[in-house]
């Protein structure tokens, strides 16, 4: 996770061979929303 004005970092850390790189969020609800859309809450009922 990187900070929006880094734009150095991301850029070295696919060379060294990472798929992707997050920019690290200006408010934490918008972390919580981009949590939620890469990994939705199970069915409520299913184990």
């Amino acid at each position: 996770m990187t900070e929006f004005r880094d734009t150095v970092t991301p850029q070295r850390a696919r060379e060294a061979g990472v798929v992707a790189t997050v920019e690290k969020p200006f408010k934490p609800t918008q972390l919580a929303r981009l949590v939620a859309q890469l990994a939705p809450a199970p069915a409520a009922g299913r184990p």
